[in-house]
C-alpha cells in the first residue's frame, strides 16, 4: 500500500491547524517570525509555519488546492528527483 505524501500533508497540516485555533501560544510558536529566526535562531519556524493558517477558510481552500494539484506535483518531484530526494523535496 502506497500512502500519498500529499494526504500526509493535508492531514497533518488540518491536524496542526485545528489545534492551533485554539491555542495561541502554540500559533505563537509556530508561526514566521523572521526577528525570532535570526536572532533567536529558532529555524523551526521556517518549516512549521506552512501547517498553521489563519482561519477555518484560508486551511479549507488550501487543503481543497493541495487535493487537486498536489498528486501532479508529487508526480513531477519523483520523475525529477526519484525515489530517494521527492519525498524531502515536495514537503519543503
Amino acid at each position: 500500500m502506497n500512502i500519498s505524501i500529499t494526504l500526509v500533508l493535508i492531514f497533518m497540516t488540518t491536524f496542526i491547524s485545528y489545534q492551533a485555533f485554539g491555542n495561541r501560544d502554540m500559533k505563537a510558536r509556530l508561526i514566521l517570525n523572521p526577528y525570532s529566526v535570526r536572532h533567536k535562531r529558532e529555524y523551526h519556524r521556517l518549516l512549521t509555519h506552512g501547517f498553521i493558517h489563519a482561519d477555518w477558510n484560508h486551511l479549507i481552500l488550501n487543503m481543497v488546492m493541495l487535493f487537486f494539484f498536489g498528486p501532479s506535483l508529487e508526480s513531477a518531484f519523483f520523475y525529477i528527483f526519484g525515489n530517494t530526494w521527492a519525498p524531502v523535496g515536495f514537503v519543503i
